[in-house]
């Protein structure tokens, strides 16, 4: 499968999906280290996602020298090995609102230029770009099971990120900046059916986000794991996530980018009753990674699909990331705020009213005079280009 995008482009993918994944791989080690519960730790990824929805919007508005992948990584370096030797909690959390900020720079910037390298293949592009997401998800949690299981604190897990960080900034390609063109004036007209697919987007993403930062204390707390193997749950749910998206992108000229999005939210919704049955650690686990398994391609085809109707990629990339990153602060607080009266797996199993809204703006969200055509192979590539003319046409 020939790509357009060259790998340094889709790299911060996977560094983005690991940074989201540091505080629920660490979360039990965080926890006692500053004596909070699990609706506190929740502040510390609400400040990172917060510093996401900066750095998105920034990327979509501006166009200053350090907004661009390497410094903008370097940054991130600095204040996620910050984070590791927070003294308290508080600068945990500060530091990782400043981390949100630059590796969402990195990441929008990144998501953008693939985008708009990928013309009528976007979906093909993204979904590829979002693999490296997925490895990111599925490898780092591993790497930081590893480490707590040799004895390391839960610190290394931030400090190994940073230093990932830093060697992305080394071979990162130059900007691509030069050839974005300048916006035309006034922003992009949203039809209803570009927002559905942002809501789409941003929804999958905000449960993708959330299962893994809970998971780990779910099984510590309420069904006596170890923290290694807590965070090895947690990349086992990436794994699942992992599998989707180069599953997808596999299949996706074969069946085609709608057909694909159904199968993938039957797949979501199947999680759920598993989640809500489950009385052991490996039911809970296998729950996380059927969960996995819907969600991982949802984001990318949904991305894909949104930016073929707003037809500016960068505006695009900048808009949906910055609603990702609300979301991802609205639904963790959600499950906290249902802690209060209500058992952590409950609480999980309460965010299936946000997988109904993933299946409802999929569906609805799906062009009309594609919802008839079936689909075959190579057929991804040729719809998104007629799609496009019969858009130009007067």
């Amino acid at each position: 499968m020939s790509l357009a995008a060259p790998w340094q482009l889709r790299a911060p993918s996977g560094l983005t999906v690991a940074s989201l994944t540091v505080i629920g791989a660490t979360a039990p080690g965080i926890e006692q280290a500053f004596d909070i519960d699990s609706g506190s730790l929740a502040i510390a990824f609400a400040c990172q996602t917060v510093g996401a929805l900066l750095g998105s919007s920034l990327v979509g508005i501006a166009r200053h020298p350090l907004l661009r992948g390497r410094p903008a990584a370097l940054a991130t370096a600095g204040f996620i090995a910050l984070a590791g030797a927070a003294p308290s909690f508080p600068v945990l959390a500060a530091a990782m609102f400043s981390a949100g900020v630059t590796c969402f720079v990195v990441a929008t910037r990144a998501q953008a230029d693939v985008s708009r390298l990928a013309d009528g293949d976007r979906a093909q592009e993204l979904s590829a770009f979002h693999v490296w997401g997925g490895s990111g998800g599925f490898g780092f949690p591993l790497i930081v099971a590893g480490a707590l299981g040799l004895g390391l604190p839960w610190r290394a897990g931030f400090w190994i990120l940073a230093v990932l960080f830093v060697g992305y900034a080394i071979v990162a390609t130059p900007s691509l900046e030069a050839s974005h063109p300048r916006p035309a004036a006034g922003r992009p007209r949203l039809s209803p059916q570009a927002r559905l697919a942002i809501v789409c987007a941003s929804t999958a993403v905000a449960i993708q986000v959330t299962i893994p930062l809970y998971l780990a204390t779910l099984l510590v707390n309420d069904f006596g794991a170890s923290d290694a193997a807590g965070s090895a749950a947690v990349s086992l749910y990436c794994l699942g996530v992992l599998v989707s998206r180069a599953g997808g992108t596999l299949l996706l000229r074969r069946i085609g980018l709608d057909r694909e999005l159904r199968v993938l939210v039957a797949i979501l919704l199947a999680g759920y009753p598993v989640l809500l049955l489950a009385s052991s650690a490996p039911l809970v686990v296998a729950a996380a990674i059927i969960i996995g398994l819907g969600i991982g391609q949802i984001f990318p085809l949904a991305m894909s699909r949104a930016a073929e109707l707003i037809d500016d990629d960068r505006y695009a990339s900048s808009l949906v990331f910055s609603l990702n990153s609300a979301a991802q602060v609205a639904l963790p607080a959600v499950v906290a705020l249902c802690l209060l009266f209500s058992e952590l797996q409950e609480a999980l199993v309460g965010t299936v009213v946000f997988a109904a809204l993933v299946a409802l703006s999929a569906a609805l969200s799906e062009p009309a005079n594609r919802r008839a055509q079936p689909a075959t192979a190579g057929s991804t590539h040729g719809r998104a280009r007629a799609w496009r003319r019969r858009r130009s046409r007067p």
